[in-house]
């Protein structure tokens, strides 16, 4: 069975929307007749039809739909391109995915760079208890400044539950560690930024929390890959996760057909409890071994 993580804790933004400005007019005009004043610029057969004016832009900053600013046309791909581009006022998209290169039969295991059988038991992924500095370090010492592997690594990460994701780069040292400026409840993602040759990075690289969560390895880049495979995401109080697709895949090596379950599962509160996920969704997969 495979487990997919996602650390969620969920408020709301809020995102411009299209609404009418109000019932207006152009061309108004006045007539004095019997019977009071007479809006006359829209009239049609004696009878009043007031004109909507449609609106765009932010909240609390939206303006007119003209030819210099018209109403979005997005639709399928368009809108993820759009979003993606930053076209999208306080919209952000994020294509998470992660892989696990080994799993045993009747084995429960997570999908990210860490969750293969090791000494024959799946490693489970594990937040860290509370906010901590995390030692990067490498396995081999080509990944160093001035050597063939990694050069630059930049990070990224929650310092809070309640905080928006920050990053910072690394500046490797081999197998020797080096100390992040911030503290993180979590990191999901790592990638090579510079690097002296070939591979990304030589050794596997590793993120490990510091006290009060010492050893425990928030995130990992395996051999040759330049950045992290995890499936895990935290998402912060101050934002909320629109979750559109999911999709997953399985190889058999050999013998017969594999069978695999695949699930979602989600933590509402990981600033109080690291291991209360909640499962959201189920699917299974079949292949033949070959």
């Amino acid at each position: 069975m495979k487990r997919i993580l996602f650390a969620i804790l969920l408020t709301a933004f809020a995102f411009g929307q299209v609404t009418p400005k109000g019932q207006q007019s152009d061309n108004y005009t006045t007539a004095k007749k019997k019977g009071g004043v007479v809006l006359s610029g829209d009239m049609v057969d004696e009878i009043m039809y007031p004109r909507q004016k449609p609106v765009y832009g932010p909240d609390g900053n939206v303006t007119d739909v003209s030819p210099a600013n018209p109403l979005p046309t997005w639709g399928g791909a368009g809108f993820a391109l759009n979003a993606a581009i930053g076209n999208i006022t306080g919209l952000t998209t994020v294509n998470k995915f992660g892989r696990n290169t080994e799993i045993d039969a009747a084995d429960t295991s997570d999908v990210w760079d860490g969750g293969q059988i090791t000494s024959g038991v799946s490693q489970i992924w594990v937040a860290p208890t509370a906010a901590a500095v995390h030692n990067i370090a490498s396995t081999s010492d080509l990944d160093s400044v001035g050597l063939t592997g990694t050069l630059t690594l930049q990070i990224f990460g929650l310092p809070r539950w309640t905080s928006a994701e920050i990053s910072e780069v690394i500046i490797m040292d081999g197998t020797n560690n080096v100390a992040t400026d911030s503290s993180y409840v979590i990191i999901h993602r790592m990638k090579v930024l510079t690097k002296g040759g070939s591979p990304a990075n030589v050794g596997v690289i590793t993120a490990t929390a510091t006290a009060p969560s010492a050893t425990t390895v928030t995130a990992r880049i395996n051999i040759g890959q330049g950045q992290t495979h995890m499936a895990i995401y935290g998402i912060p109080s101050t934002h909320t996760l629109y979750l559109t697709d999911m999709y997953a895949s399985t190889n058999k090596a050999v013998g017969a057909a594999g069978l695999v379950d695949i699930s979602l599962w989600a933590n509402p509160g990981p600033y109080s409890e690291l291991t209360g996920f909640i499962s959201k969704h189920t699917f299974g997969l079949m292949t033949v071994g070959t």
